[in-house]
């Protein structure tokens, strides 16, 4: 018998595969991207997520957590700007320390996850600066090397700014495999 962070991997898997089109269909200018819940569900470790102050959740919390999965993913993706701690709290199935937990941002600080998969950026124009006519929202690694160079070098981010630091590392990663690979 698979143990229940097994089954919730498992459940979690074809979460992301089963409702990617119904995430894309929200249209509402928002502040968090949609895009992020099937990512967040498929790599997300639920027993570190509950853990509050080194206290790990009980059997009975990832046993809710698990069996309300599909209610979860499916209150989430109508309502794509709420934390998932706030979701997990409404539920009554998370204590409140959660409540204003960033998840996509967690999971990056905890490891679980590198930037580059999570984390969005708004493309407001073509690589020839013709204007789109709605914002695309890329991840890290969907944008282009000289998107990235110019995001940096143009000062469409703060120095020292989180992003700041995610496109340079993106910039490091790239370079590294470009030296591999010659």
């Amino acid at each position: 018998m698979k143990s229940i962070v097994e089954q919730m991997r498992a459940y979690s898997d074809m979460i992301q595969m089963n409702h990617l089109k119904a995430i894309y269909e929200v249209k509402n200018k928002i502040m968090r991207r949609p895009e992020r819940i099937p990512i967040v569900l498929a790599n997300i470790d639920w027993e570190k997520f509950l853990t509050i102050a080194d206290e790990k959740p009980s059997d009975d919390t990832l046993k809710g957590v698990f069996e309300n999965l599909p209610k979860i993913e499916d209150y989430w993706t109508e309502h794509p700007d709420v934390r998932l701690g706030q979701l997990l709290v409404n539920m009554e199935l998370a204590p409140d320390e959660l409540w204003n937990l960033e998840e996509d941002q967690w999971m990056v600080d905890t490891d679980q996850i590198d930037a580059k998969d999570i984390m969005f950026w708004g493309v407001n124009y073509t690589k020839d600066m013709v204007q789109l006519p709605e914002t695309e929202f890329r991840l890290i690694r969907d944008l282009d090397t000289d998107h990235i160079e110019a995001i940096l070098d143009g000062g469409f981010v703060r120095k020292g700014s989180t992003y700041e630091g995610y496109f340079e590392n993106e910039l490091e990663r790239r370079n590294e495999l470009n030296e591999h690979d010659d």
